[in-house]
């Protein structure tokens, strides 16, 4: 039985790009941190909200992969709204399906502003996520469990220069449901 109507959670989380331009210049993926509030609606039905943060640092690559003496620094606060179904999959065991909107803030600051200027700003999209919630069977942590989740999020431009920050992210963390 669900112990109530809302789950507060943390995880941390590989990021996974989608555009290969962006893994020209960072080097591919990234490691972010997350907090989570979902309200029940009803026994299926549950409303989400959702935050994390990510800071890369090192030199822009070339377009062939080779390392530049351009320094960079790349910082991203993905922020999310969800609807999602949640199902009962076995005891202690909860599966979920969401999709929403996405709002993240992205800014990049590079030390040689004439090769490319600082970017900051914030980036509407959309995402669809999937997971499990795998809860205590110790009575005296009733509520509290492990969070095991992956979303693809569409966020099609930074600035103006036509970089895809869309992409894969896959997440572990816990949870209290209250």
């Amino acid at each position: 039985e669900i112990p109530g109507n809302n789950i507060i959670g943390i995880s941390a989380g590989y990021y996974l790009p989608n555009q290969d331009e962006f893994k020209d210049y960072y080097d591919g993926s990234a490691y972010a941190v997350f907090g989570s509030y979902d309200r029940f609606i009803s026994n299926y039905f549950s409303l989400g909200l959702e935050s994390g943060f990510m800071k890369k640092t090192g030199n822009l690559l070339t377009p062939s992969g080779g390392k530049t003496s351009v320094e960079s620094e790349w910082t991203l606060i993905p922020v999310s709204a969800s609807i999602k179904i949640n199902l009962e999959i076995a005891d202690d065991i909860v599966g979920y399906l969401g999709a929403g909107p996405d709002y993240w803030y992205c800014r990049e600051e590079i030390t040689e502003s004439t090769i490319h200027p600082e970017n900051s700003e914030w980036i509407g999209g959309y995402h669809g996520t999937i997971g499990l919630r795998l809860y205590s069977t110790d009575e005296r942590h009733s509520g509290l469990g492990l969070l095991l989740e992956g979303s693809y999020s569409v966020v099609d431009r930074f600035g103006a220069n036509g970089i895809d920050i869309g992409g894969w992210f896959f997440k572990a963390g816990l949870f209290r449901h209250f």
